[in-house]
């Protein structure tokens, strides 16, 4: 739960997702201190597909929150990594 709340999606899913957003306001945005700004300036669905990553303490369902977090950073970082010229490593 740590692991996944903290490590996956507070550091690096989030920075992931102020990238795309970034990308998409042309860099002229920031979300400010812990991606505070962040429901603000990111797509809506992109906002709900982050929500439905939240869950409560079971196990079973924190397995699927954790296979949805990794489906939302692979879709924003393939985004991001096309734009800025990088081939994502899809293996």
């Amino acid at each position: 739960k740590y692991c996944l709340d903290t490590i996956m999606k507070y550091t690096c899913l989030r920075k992931m997702l102020e990238w795309q957003m970034e990308i998409e306001h042309d860099w002229s945005i920031r979300t400010g201190a812990y991606g505070k700004g962040l429901k603000k300036h990111i797509r809506p669905e992109v906002w709900a597909e982050l929500e439905c990553t939240y869950v409560g303490a079971g196990p079973e369902e924190n397995w699927v929150a954790l296979f949805r977090t990794i489906d939302l950073f692979r879709a924003a970082a393939t985004d991001v990594a096309g734009t800025l010229g990088y081939a994502y490593p899809h293996d």
